[in-house]
């Protein structure tokens, strides 16, 4: 319901949210009492991580540097996937292959199982019972905030334990986020393996001061996005500047590593960080911008990034000094024009955002940041 100022009404979902959250509570006391009933206390186990996504997930780019980064924190041996095909039962596929590995922790997507409201909420109902039962601690990827139903699951999910992990500020929810245990803004964790393929290239381009009269976007182009780029482009073009975006729509086809090699061509970046309206899904707070992937992907490829503000990220990137902030469409033009005449300005942003970027993967901030939160550890040193 909106108020006379156009603002939604939260009053139900964060009173739905209070619901799921107890529901959660309820749920894993169950079970933790139906442990000491039958099992009695438990013994401390190696740390093992299991990393669930669908067959099209383990395709994308994100859930392959989530693995390899995971691997660069924990040994190799301490991190496997579970693939679910989702043309068949969700539950009994999970539910099976938590109880055949006993793993330490689990990294559930609420984005993996169903999708209808009541089958989502039963299969992340009777997950909690599993994982409380056998004291796995999860690590939710909630990469959509807004989504009422993926926020229901993770956050019954994680009522007793456990860590979400998303890409906008939990602060600007407010009461939609009825525990702390939520890191965000987060990057987009990426291996070192990669970035050491990357950095190479990265600095030839960014050395060389020779920023091409163009800037690069790549990735899906949903309709708020799209609008932002071609503004942009008018402003460009109307302040007699020979510069423009070249739009270049990311295909799901495309390969991870030829998408690196396009990715790592570019000079300069610019991208968006407004949220997607889904017309599948109830969605709350559209207004909070969120670090896309796409500011991670190219500061590690050394590009020189211009990003709408978004609140939070000065945690790790700065304004001004490792990337290039834009109010608007107008304001982006602006600084486009600036930057590209003077270069060596450009040169030092793109090198520090490079730099930073690097600092983190290279430190396993991603992963340590995790840990500073869980109450169960998933890095144990080894004797």
């Amino acid at each position: 319901m909106k108020s006379a100022s156009g603002i939604v009404s939260q009053k139900g979902p964060i009173l739905r949210t209070k619901v799921f959250f107890w529901i959660g509570k309820i749920t894993a006391g169950l079970a933790s009492t139906t442990r000491e009933i039958f099992k009695g206390k438990s013994t401390r186990r190696p740390p093992l991580l299991v990393i669930e996504a669908g067959i099209i997930g383990w395709t994308s780019l994100f859930y392959s540097e989530l693995y390899d980064s995971a691997r660069d924190y924990l040994a190799p041996g301490r991190v496997i996937i579970s693939t679910i095909d989702r043309s068949k039962n969700y539950s009994k596929q999970s539910l099976k292959f938590l109880l055949q590995e006993r793993p330490t922790h689990f990294c559930f997507d609420p984005r993996t199982g169903s999708q209808k409201f009541l089958p989502a909420i039963f299969q992340t109902m009777a997950l909690t019972f599993l994982i409380s039962f056998l004291q796995i601690s999860p690590i939710v990827i909630l990469t959509d905030a807004s989504v009422r139903l993926w926020r229901y699951q993770v956050f019954l999910l994680t009522a007793k334990s456990g860590i979400i992990v998303t890409f906008l500020d939990p602060k600007e929810m407010g009461n939609l986020i009825p525990h702390e245990r939520i890191i965000g803004p987060m990057f987009m964790p990426i291996s070192i393996s990669t970035l050491n393929k990357l950095q190479p290239k990265a600095f030839s381009i960014l050395e060389s001061q020779d920023f091409e009269s163009f800037i690069h976007f790549v990735g899906s182009l949903y309709p708020l996005r799209r609008q932002f780029l071609l503004e942009v482009n008018h402003y460009l073009s109307h302040l007699s500047s020979n510069r423009e975006i070249v739009i270049d729509e990311k295909s799901e086809k495309i390969s991870n590593h030829d998408y690196w090699t396009k990715l790592k061509s570019f000079k300069a970046v610019v991208t968006t960080t407004r949220q997607n309206t889904n017309p599948d899904y109830t969605q709350d707070r559209l207004d909070i911008n969120q670090m896309v992937f796409r500011i991670s992907e190219s500061l590690a490829a050394g590009q020189l990034v211009f990003a709408e503000k978004v609140p939070g990220m000065e945690k790790y990137f700065i304004a001004g000094e490792d990337f290039v902030e834009c109010n608007d469409s107008e304001d982006a033009a602006t600084k486009i024009i600036h930057y590209f005449k003077n270069q060596s300005e450009a040169y030092k942003i793109a090198i520090k955002g490079h730099s930073k970027y690097a600092g983190f993967i290279n430190d396993l901030v991603f992963w340590k940041t995790i840990d500073s939160v869980l109450h169960s550890k998933l890095f144990i040193k080894e004797q």
